[in-house]
């Protein structure tokens, strides 16, 4: 499983329920790989992505989404994961 790979330029490529499938995998992905049992409302995120993907820059439009959902988990305190910048 490599989400890494749909930035937020490729965000609105994906269906409604191609982007909720990917929030419920990636919430997996970090159980399995750090052991985080994390629940999110995953409409929520939804609208966040796409939000974010809207106003995105020419800075921020080629980073993962999973750093973006990273990035959101860390700001509610439910992880401590580093991504990177």
């Amino acid at each position: 499983w490599d989400g890494s790979k749909v930035t937020m330029k490729e965000w609105y490529l994906l269906t409604e329920l191609q982007k909720q499938r990917f929030i419920t995998e990636y919430m997996a992905e970090l159980k399995e790989q750090y052991n985080y049992a994390v629940e999110v409302m995953g409409i929520d995120y939804l609208r966040a992505l796409n939000l974010f993907s809207v106003y995105s820059n020419d800075a921020t439009i080629n980073m993962p989404s999973t750093k973006i959902i990273d990035k959101m988990l860390n700001g509610q305190g439910k992880t401590h994961i580093k991504s990177g910048s």
